[in-house]
């Protein structure tokens, strides 16, 4: 589910980004929140998964503290790509991550 999900949500970043009607663009945001819905949910399964009973809480730290403090940072990111090069880049910033998250 992880891959699946993260390939969904780069053929949605992808098609977010090339959106030439306000359709599309709503449409291609659609799939990737399908994409990213499927992503989420199968990291925090992952992370139960990997570590022992013991160090659950650790895990579980760690991976809600990366996602907080990605939550904080891309707005920043998105906002700078936004007024420096098009509100496309935004979109396709993802691309490049998740194909590095795929392999």
């Amino acid at each position: 589910m992880l891959l699946i999900g993260t390939v969904v949500f780069v053929l949605g970043s992808a098609a977010s980004g090339l959106a030439q009607a306000d359709w599309w663009l709503i449409c291609a945001r659609v799939v990737q929140g399908f994409g990213a819905a499927a992503f989420f949910a199968a990291s925090l399964s992952i992370v139960s998964n990997a570590f022992p009973p013991d160090e659950l809480s650790k895990g579980i730290g760690v991976w809600a503290g990366i996602g907080t403090v990605g939550l904080a940072i891309g707005p920043l990111i998105g906002g700078f790509l936004t007024q420096s090069l098009s509100w496309r880049w935004f979109f396709f910033v993802n691309i490049p991550v998740a194909l590095l998250t795929i392999f």
